[in-house]
């Protein structure tokens, strides 16, 4: 089964036809809860994190049609050349900055140029590296907590901004799937529903505490896959559930446009 655009709340998602479909790669939760500091410990206090069970989405169900096409609302999943993730792999181990794998950016987007047009291609290429079994992996750089859901902040601070920063590719280069966690809504309908003012990135967890039967959509991510995504403009994160070895990953930030279908 080959699909391109599948609409999903506000949020269009875009998959190569490369890809090979199956009802395993995109599921939803049965909505939000807070973490637990008993059974979920190493939490930071109040975050949000997807309620089991996972179920498949049925995308012959859903819009087909397509979404807009803008970058702030399309989450992308493609494929990588076989040779250029053997590299990845190979020069990853050695990496000891984001500069030490920057030489594979262009090449890595030339792979989805046919898909995406390349505004700004990211400048540098980070190695993440995560546990196996977490349900979400994303952790505060000053404690260490797991913040659960989330919106990045890297260059903005306000919805007007946000919608014009860029987007994020990142390759699955470990041996185990991940999975890649998103709320099917724009930051500005979070914040509509949420009724907090635009920009907050409190309005996360506003909307969520609002909205507890909110489900999050769970896309799976396979060895040599990567998803694009507008970390600033939706919540999100990613997991390691499932995964028996150390979840790897290369990630670059930079402005990556859905061409039209």
């Amino acid at each position: 089964m080959s699909l391109r655009d599948v609409q999903l709340g506000d949020i269009s998602l875009r998959v190569s036809p490369a890809i090979r479909w199956s009802p395993e790669k995109l599921t939803a939760s049965a909505g939000l809860m807070q973490a637990d500091a008993e059974t979920q410990p190493g939490y930071a206090t109040g975050a949000w994190v997807p309620r089991p069970p996972w179920q498949p989405v049925d995308v012959l169900r859903v819009d087909r049609r397509g979404g807009s096409g803008r970058r702030p609302r399309t989450v992308g999943l493609v494929s990588v050349a076989a040779d250029l993730l053997e590299r990845l792999r190979s020069d990853a181990h050695g990496a000891r900055s984001a500069g030490s794998l920057a030489h594979f950016a262009a090449e890595l987007c030339a792979g989805v140029s046919g898909e995406w047009t390349i505004a700004t291609a990211p400048r540098s290429l980070s190695l993440g590296r995560s546990p196996p079994g977490l349900a979400t992996v994303t952790r505060d750089p000053v404690t260490g907590a797991f913040v659960g859901l989330h919106v990045d902040s890297f260059h903005a601070n306000y919805d007007e901004c946000r919608a014009a920063v860029g987007n994020r590719i990142s390759v699955n280069i470990g041996t185990d799937p991940r999975f890649f966690l998103f709320i099917p809504l724009s930051f500005r309908a979070l914040f509509m529903r949420a009724g907090r003012p635009a920009g907050r990135t409190d309005v996360v967890a506003s909307f969520m505490a609002a909205n507890p039967g909110q489900p999050v959509l769970r896309l799976r991510v396979d060895p040599g896959e990567a998803y694009i995504a507008p970390t600033e403009s939706i919540a999100h994160d990613a997991s390691s559930l499932g995964a028996a070895v150390e979840d790897l990953h290369v990630t670059g930030r930079g402005v990556l446009d859905p061409r039209p279908c």
